[in-house]
């Protein structure tokens, strides 16, 4: 099976995007910043490494220039993973070694697909870069604070929408098939939210026209708040579960994200000088 080294120094994105990627049939070790990610890609040899740029200390720049200048390391191909898209990353990631890059929130089935096509040696230098470039480029050209605050609340939805997966995905078999109809409609809650910020934030037609807060507001709040009770009431018929369940463990992360995304909009909602208009 191939080996993937995720280096990533957030605990909830490593934990998801390693669970998702074990349930696809890698084997993943896990590095925290940049010095564990080197030792770690010379001796355990991964088929591939998913490199954060924004680490602690030694940044995700260095260690893949360190890795590439390494013998022993310089044929291992990485992924460039980064929640910036300032003009120029994606080209200052190739000329630091990188062979892909892709943007955080992580948008699953892009990065698996992105993944398979190195390991499977598929891909040319061209297809590598096609459709990141239109990506970087779009987010690139959008005005930065509409922008950043579409990439606040998604991060949020994006896990809610993954773990609500791996929920699904393990219920069955731990014997809580009655579960699945609610937690199907947390991840369709999820991508509910997703879809209208972005029709708000994405769809404007003019560039100083003001975000509409009150449309915001609700695309966000009440599905939020329907989600967290979602998660309450599951937690309420598993009496016989421990906290350290793991069942339990992420279906408060969700609760804890859905929470998250309200104390966002209400931030926002009293700040209205964060916003254009």
């Amino acid at each position: 099976m191939p080996r993937i080294l995720l280096v990533e120094d957030n605990e909830m994105n490593r934990d998801m995007l390693s669970r998702r990627l074990r349930r696809k049939g890698f084997i993943v070790s896990i590095a925290t910043d940049g010095p564990q990610g080197i030792d770690a890609a010379r001796t355990d040899s991964p088929d591939l490494i998913l490199m954060d740029l924004s680490l602690p200390g030694i940044d995700g720049w260095q260690a893949t220039r360190q890795l590439k200048a390494d013998p022993i390391t310089q044929s291992i191909p990485i992924i460039a993973l980064t929640a910036h898209a300032m003009a120029g990353d994606r080209e200052r990631a190739f000329e630091a070694g990188c062979d892909d890059y892709d943007m955080k929130p992580i948008d699953f089935a892009r990065l698996l697909a992105k993944i398979e096509a190195i390991l499977g040696s598929v891909n040319s230098p061209g297809s590598r870069s096609e459709q990141p470039a239109e990506e970087v480029g779009s987010r690139a050209q959008s005005r930065i604070q509409p922008g950043q605050l579409r990439h606040d609340l998604i991060g949020p939805i994006v896990r809610i929408i993954g773990y609500s997966e791996l929920l699904t995905e393990d219920a069955p078999a731990l014997g809580r098939g009655d579960q699945v109809e609610s937690l199907n409609a947390i991840g369709a809650l999820a991508h509910e939210i997703r879809r209208t910020i972005d029709g708000i934030l994405l769809n404007r037609t003019e560039p100083d026209q003001p975000i509409d807060l009150e449309a915001l507001a609700s695309s966000v709040l009440t599905p939020a708040h329907v989600i967290i009770h979602t998660c309450e009431s599951l937690r309420e018929d598993l009496p016989e579960l421990t906290e350290s369940d793991g069942f339990i463990e992420d279906l408060d992360r969700i609760r804890i994200d859905a929470l998250l995304l309200i104390r966002m909009i209400w931030q926002v909602s009293s700040d209205r000088n964060r916003l254009p208009g």
